[in-house]
């Protein structure tokens, strides 16, 4: 729950997994890099998922004011050298590498003393990344992303069974990487159209569409009683309508497990409705 430890692995599943929309939304200005939410905002209204391409695409266009071009620049070449370095090390260098490379002890000691005015608790912080390392090390010994990959595994499925256990009366929202592990009464596996999920980017490419099929499998494999595969013949993205084909994946499973039903589209929210994350 520590924001330094929380920030180090934002940009570790950043690097790991360049979709990670909700790790970039952590990290994208820390330590403070002169990116704002409305950068971030055409970084994702780009349509691209990799988080990199997507930078590397606005770069070229070379259409933002200078000062925002230099700091989208410097902060995509920052990711592009993690990432590299995830490849090619193992887990603990390249979570040495992260903290070095973004300075971010430098940043914690500025943070700390914003919010204390003092060095209150900033040993603690540093001691807190320090036993990061130390957990790290424990998968030392894998090569590559295979180390951080297991390592972010283990620590979703323990920060979610943690939840599980204090509030198992809920609606669970998760990505299907972090369900790995879990099982649930009820599934609800929504977005099975054509170009969603599977994804336009890997129609092309065999290896990223069987992989894409594996994670289909993962989520439908997460319910123990009752499974919804949910998709809509028509949704807006980035203000544009598009008209879907269900996704191949249902197709693929026996027809006779499959109950077909039509959920009626007016419904419309009330003003009195909440949702809580």
């Amino acid at each position: 729950e520590r924001k330094e430890i929380k920030d180090i692995l934002a940009y570790l599943k950043l690097i790991i997994n360049p979709t990670d929309s909700l790790a970039l939304e952590r990290i994208y200005n820390v330590p403070t890099r002169g990116i704002g939410k409305a950068l971030i905002e055409k970084v994702r209204a780009t349509g691209e998922p990799e988080i990199i391409k997507a930078m590397a695409g606005i770069i070229e266009e070379k259409t933002l004011p200078a000062r925002q071009l230099s700091a989208l620049k410097d902060f995509h070449a920052l990711l592009a050298d993690l990432t590299r370095t995830s490849e090619t090390k193992n887990l603990p260098q390249t979570i040495r590498a992260i903290i070095k490379k973004t300075n971010y002890e430098e940043y914690l000691k500025e943070y700390n003393l914003s919010k204390t005015h003092d060095n209150e608790n900033l040993e603690e912080r540093i001691e807190n990344l320090r036993e990061l390392f130390t957990v790290a090390s424990k998968y030392a010994e894998l090569a590559g992303k295979e180390g951080a990959e297991k390592f972010l595994e283990e620590i979703a499925l323990l920060q979610n069974t943690d939840k599980l256990r204090t509030n198992p009366d809920r609606i669970t929202l998760m990505t299907i990487h972090s369900s790995k592990g879990l099982e649930f009464p009820v599934i609800f596996v929504v977005g099975l159209e054509e170009g969603l999920f599977p994804h336009n980017r890997t129609l092309i490419n065999p290896r990223e569409l069987e992989e894409e099929r594996r994670l289909c499998y993962v989520a439908i494999t997460r319910a123990k009683e009752h499974l919804i595969l949910a998709y809509t013949k028509f949704r807006n993205i980035y203000g544009s309508h598009s008209m879907n084909l269900p996704s191949r994946f249902i197709s693929e499973i026996p027809q006779h497990l499959i109950d077909y039903q039509l959920i009626d589209t007016d419904y419309e929210r009330d003003e009195d409705d909440k949702i809580y994350y």
